[in-house]
């Protein structure tokens, strides 16, 4: 019982890391807390970066 629980949680959990867009990630690190203090630089990295991970959780699962 519990392995079906698991598997529907983490098929509920894919699908929502499926509809996260690229825009979504842009637009989420764009405006980051100003106590944090990114540079434009660090910003478009820290987005490249959650693109590719991503990508590969959806390939790995």
């Amino acid at each position: 019982m519990a392995l079906i629980s698991l598997k529907s949680n983490l098929q509920e959990e894919l699908e929502k890391l499926e509809r996260v867009t690229e825009d979504n990630s842009i637009r989420v690190v764009a405006v980051p807390p100003q106590e944090w203090q990114f540079t434009m630089e660090e910003r478009v990295t820290m987005v490249e970066y959650l693109i590719r991970r991503q990508q590969e959780l959806l390939e790995l699962l």
